[in-house]
């Protein structure tokens, strides 16, 4: 607290205090027995005022030790559920109880945005396995239709297989909030979430005759594989609609001291510059997205956001008009523990 807020704060303390000494100097001066006696009725001014600044600078010092602490937590927007003054005195007690007040209100109102976000995440759930039928049924019917021409079966195949994979994006969305719940972390190899999420690109990656080449994958992580395979199925994805017709995308890992690095790079139209900074943020498309109208800005979003909740490392280099390159860093089992105990 500063001294000037204090002095305002304790304003009727030292008026109070004023309005004294200037009684006992009133009645002092106006008693026939002693006025003339200037000097002692001076002299009693300035111990009154002496013993008034002595107590009144403790009270400051005392106020100022006991919640500076706090008072920092506070503009450093930390938890002060542990600076709390202690001791038995009415305001104390009366901050005591507003913090307690306003965390139970912050809790019942968590709470309700907690059932909220269950309510509309189950009703998510079921919608995309239901929605997931009626695709299947008609992915048949498109099959067995001979009515339709090359180019038309072709085209609604395309879109009943992004249809399916931006359903698919929904339900992984609706898991990322509650990702505790659905953790699974154990070793795997790197080459079986490679190949998983190239099937599941399979149809896009063929339509443009975009070839993969993997080399070096013969490797062992820690973390969860399925989350792993999400983050890979959304890099390919997004090479998929990047690379031009006939295409490559290159992947391969490499040990390094501390870590195992997957590296995805394909020679498609690269990301400029200026996007390359903000590709993982939420709802981001950059210029390359606008152009082909196809992107949603939240894959990567989503990758990213599980990715640095499992202590993958995520980052991306790109040239425009050259390639564009992600890395994820797995880091060694030991590593990993040590990290995760943390």
């Amino acid at each position: 607290m500063k001294f000037r807020e204090y002095i305002r704060n304790t304003k009727l303390i030292w008026l109070s205090q004023l309005l004294v000494l200037i009684l006992i100097d009133a009645l002092l001066y106006v008693s026939t027995a002693i006025n003339k006696s200037l000097k002692d009725i001076l002299y009693l001014n300035v111990m009154l005022v002496t013993i008034f600044l002595v107590f009144f600078l403790y009270g400051y010092i005392s106020v100022r030790t006991k919640y500076s602490k706090l008072r920092q937590t506070l503009s450093e927007r930390r938890s002060i559920d542990y600076l709390l003054p202690e001791d038995s005195s009415f305001f104390s007690h009366l901050l005591r109880d507003t913090v307690e007040l306003k965390n139970s209100e912050c809790h019942e109102l968590v709470e309700r945005y907690k059932n909220d976000l269950d309510e509309l995440r189950n009703y998510i759930t079921r919608w995309v396995h239901e929605v997931k039928i009626p695709i299947s049924v008609t992915e048949l019917m498109v099959e067995n239709n001979d009515e339709l021409s090359t180019e038309q079966s072709h085209r609604f195949k395309t879109e009943l297989e992004r249809l399916k994979f931006l359903v698919n994006q929904v339900l992984y969305a609706g898991r990322a909030a509650y990702y505790q719940e659905d953790l699974s972390v154990h070793e795997f190899s790197i080459k079986k979430v490679v190949k998983e999420a190239i099937r599941i690109n399979s149809y896009f990656l063929v339509n443009k005759n975009i070839e993969v080449e993997v080399s070096n994958l013969d490797y062992h992580v820690v973390s969860d594989e399925k989350w792993v395979v999400y983050i890979l199925e959304q890099i390919l994805n997004n090479a998929s609609k990047y690379v031009e017709q006939d295409g490559s995308i290159m992947i391969h890992a490499e040990e390094r001291t501390k870590a195992i690095c997957l590296s995805i790079r394909d020679n498609g139209l690269g990301i400029p510059a200026a996007d390359l900074p903000r590709i993982f943020d939420r709802g981001f498309t950059g210029e390359n997205g606008r152009k082909t109208t196809k992107s949603t800005g939240m894959g990567l979003y989503y990758s990213k956001k599980i990715a640095d909740k499992l202590g993958i490392g995520l980052e991306a280099q790109s040239k425009e008009g050259a390639y564009t390159e992600f890395r994820l860093t797995f880091q060694k089992i030991n590593d990993y523990l040590n990290v995760t105990k943390l």
